[in-house]
């Protein structure tokens, strides 16, 4: 809600306001207006409250910090404009959200374990075909020489 010194973030128990006279400031974000989007974020912010207040009293009066969006909520590296579809999350489901990540990210790096396996596989076949090859020759080469002389 707006007071002299800016806006405080709307979920419970956060600090963040807008400006840095009290509590930790923090890139603040309006509710969205569409009352549906709107319902997503009372519920996020966890504040039954809000369920009363129209989306434009939202809008224009509420805000809720950077802290409750994942990075993929974001459209910049300096995280200050939002997804269009971006939902803040509470706190337990940052928690939800952050072990789906990680089990994700365990994931990828297992995809990538395993390319870089069928890769070194391939360079450890062909390294083995060429000493192989190099080796058939150079016998081939000593008979020749051995009988030459």
């Amino acid at each position: 809600m707006s007071n002299r010194s800016g806006y405080k973030c709307a979920f419970k128990d956060c600090c963040s306001v807008s400006s840095g006279k009290i509590g930790l400031k923090e890139t603040l974000f309006r509710f969205p207006k569409d009352s549906e989007k709107c319902k997503l974020w009372i519920a996020a912010c966890n504040r039954k409250e809000l369920y009363a207040k129209n989306p434009v009293t939202l809008h224009t009066s509420y805000r809720v910090c950077k802290k409750h969006f994942i990075d993929t909520m974001f459209l910049n590296y300096e995280k200050t404009r939002l997804q269009p579809h971006a939902v803040p999350f509470s706190a337990e489901n940052h928690i939800g959200k952050y072990n789906i990540y990680i089990h994700n990210m365990y994931i990828y790096i297992y995809i990538l374990y395993i390319r870089l396996i069928k890769k070194l596989l391939i360079v450890v076949m062909n390294l083995q075909f060429r000493f192989t090859f190099v080796s058939h020759i150079l016998r081939h080469l000593i008979k020749i020489t051995i009988t030459s002389w």
